[in-house]
């Protein structure tokens, strides 16, 4: 599933999530597993190009 937060709102519930994600600002991608937990090696932080999302994308998945 995809969750997308919009953070330009700086809300309160918005800064709760940036620190409950150690985020620091957009643009942020965070990539979890299966069973919910974040792979912190496939965050990307700032510009994304192609080839990071690919790669970022293969260290996520989880073998059947």
């Amino acid at each position: 599933d995809l969750i997308k937060v919009d953070v330009t709102s700086n809300s309160p519930e918005v800064r709760q999530i940036m620190t409950d994600h150690s985020i620091v600002g957009p643009p942020t991608l965070l990539f979890f597993k299966a069973d919910g937990v974040e792979n912190p090696s496939a965050r990307l932080v700032g510009t994304v190009t192609r080839e990071g999302l690919v790669e970022a994308l293969a260290q996520t998945q989880v073998a059947p």
